[in-house]
């Protein structure tokens, strides 16, 4: 049996006895065991959020080469490219829209990125330069 369970059972005895005020106690009580349920499942949905970050953090890395971006290297294969604005800001990877050749665009900020064709081998870059 869990808290809820427990401090509900309590109640409905106290309500039988005709006890008021240790009812109103336990109500009270269960009020702010529900009130810290919340904030304790808000405060590790926000750990693993950061925790997520962290780990990209780790795989991110800034690309110049390929125009301000950022890409993940990840098993062997480059994602990306992402904005660089939105990670910086929120660490948040939101991949870029080619809107040319020589522009690439952000859906969530509306960046807009000057760059050269995004390859998948980055050798391919370095040789075109």
């Amino acid at each position: 049996m869990g808290w809820y369970d427990t401090i509900k059972d309590a109640v409905s005895v106290m309500q039988k006895a005709d006890n008021i005020d240790v009812t109103k106690q336990l109500l009270e009580a269960q009020k702010e065991m529900m009130d810290i349920q919340q904030e304790n499942f808000e405060l590790k949905r926000t750990i693993d959020e950061l925790n997520t970050i962290i780990e990209k953090s780790k795989k991110i890395k800034y690309s110049e080469g390929r125009g301000a971006v950022y890409t993940i290297e990840e098993d062997g294969s480059k994602q990306g490219p992402y904005c660089t604005c939105c990670w910086e800001a929120d660490g948040k990877t939101i991949s870029l829209h080619r809107r040319s050749t020589s522009y690439m665009n952000c859906p969530c900020c509306k960046a807009e990125i000057k760059s050269r064709l995004v390859y998948d081998n980055e050798d391919e870059t370095e040789s075109e330069t």
